[in-house]
């Protein structure tokens, strides 16, 4: 069953490599200890074209382990909607900004979405980072 299940996981690789090549976009997740650290990361990353928008979503509770230790916290999530290409700029500006020594920062691609949408995060970003245009919502 060795080479049959190869096939088989060579196609769905294929099949999702060619989603993800055709949206080109991202969705990225960031953790911030609260509401005014998590606006101004959304902020700069909207400003600056690294992202089209950023959704903040408050009292996130957090549980982890820190040098050795149980952490219970509430954070804030940013949700942000970007392009692929940007993510490595988009990455390094979240670090730079962020208070936490070790910021989450994680990148999803999108298989699949609402093709207006898609076209407008494309547009409202830009790969010069300089701010986006466009006007459509979150």
């Amino acid at each position: 069953m060795g080479s049959r299940g190869s096939q088989t996981g060579d196609a769905e690789a294929a099949a999702r490599a060619g989603r993800t090549a055709g949206t080109g976009a991202i969705v990225v997740m960031v953790t911030a200890p609260g509401l005014e650290s998590a606006t101004g990361i959304a902020r700069a990353l909207v400003t600056e074209g690294l992202a089209a928008c950023v959704n903040i979503v408050p009292g996130v509770r957090s549980i982890y382990v820190w040098d050795g230790k149980l952490c219970d916290d509430s954070e804030a999530l940013c949700v942000a909607k970007t392009r692929r290409d940007l993510f490595d700029r988009l990455r390094t500006r979240v670090i730079e900004l962020h208070p936490y020594d070790v910021p989450e920062v994680l990148a999803f691609d999108l298989d699949d979405g609402n093709a207006s949408y898609l076209e407008w995060v494309r547009g409202a970003t830009r790969a010069d980072g300089g701010g986006g245009g466009g006007g459509g919502g979150e």
